[in-house]
């Protein structure tokens, strides 16, 4: 996959993003049909790179609300717009503290999973 080429689905699976949404983890959902493969998708940002819905904005508006938030976690419902059709995912947040003698690190979970 080159630099500037998208994600045709959603990333369905685990991943862990940085505070400007590089992802520094990602575990594909194997029944999820997942195209995408690990090497393709670590160290690229999500939303700049990744991120191919024509609603991408607003994806990242809700990430971005939830990091700028106070709460350990969240879900919430969002719809894909893809040209083949609509994807419902459940997006699943929540923020991971490590604290060590050099001082912290704040990351974010993101699991989206299908909606059935």
């Amino acid at each position: 996959m080159s630099a500037t080429a998208t994600v045709l689905e959603p990333l369905f699976g685990l991943l862990e993003l940085d505070a400007i949404g590089t992802v520094l983890y990602y575990n594909p959902e194997r029944d999820a049909g997942a195209e995408a493969q690990t090497q393709d998708i670590v160290g690229r940002n999500l939303f700049a790179d990744i991120t191919p819905a024509l609603d991408s904005r607003e994806f990242e508006r809700q990430i971005g609300n939830f990091r700028h938030s106070e709460a350990p976690a969240r879900s919430l419902n969002f719809t894909f717009h893809f040209e083949r059709g609509d994807v419902h995912a459940r997006i699943l947040l929540a923020r991971i503290r490590e604290r060590s003698e050099q001082g912290g690190r704040e990351s974010m979970l993101v699991h989206i999973r299908k909606a059935f």
